[in-house]
């Protein structure tokens, strides 16, 4: 009996993995995943103390500084994500190139990274720039 349920709850794991890949996200899953939830955070933070100081000087009028402080701090959040995920793409570029240029020709077939040469420095460095 315990066989069989365990059998049906592998057959159920493997057609979800063949439906549609539920149990292995992307990359760019995973980074819009934590890039709003960063950001979502950060939205209700930041909205939350402006919509306090906009009480405290303004009175009734608090929901309007919850608005505009939601709206920065998503904001604000979400490039300054950016900006670190660009950094540590950057400094594992610079680490292990032959990974990344993996990656890029499996993911991005139709681009053209196939024909990239990052083995030598200039490669690299050109590939930075452009």
């Amino acid at each position: 009996m315990a066989e069989e349920t365990h059998g049906s709850y592998s057959a159920i794991g493997q057609a979800i993995r063949y439906i549609g890949g539920w149990s292995q996200p992307s990359g760019r899953g995973i980074f819009m995943f934590r890039m709003m939830a960063t950001s979502f955070t950060a939205a209700a933070f930041t909205g939350l103390g402006t919509a306090y100081a906009t009480a405290l000087f303004a009175g009734p009028v608090a929901s309007i500084g919850f608005v505009i402080g939601s709206c920065v701090g998503y904001i604000a959040s979400a490039i300054f994500y950016w900006r670190t995920a660009m950094e540590t793409a950057l400094i594992a570029f610079d680490d292990h190139p032959e990974l990344l240029h993996l990656h890029l020709v499996k993911n991005y077939p139709n681009i053209g990274f196939q024909k990239l040469r990052l083995g030598d420095r200039e490669g690299r460095e050109a590939f930075k720039v452009g």
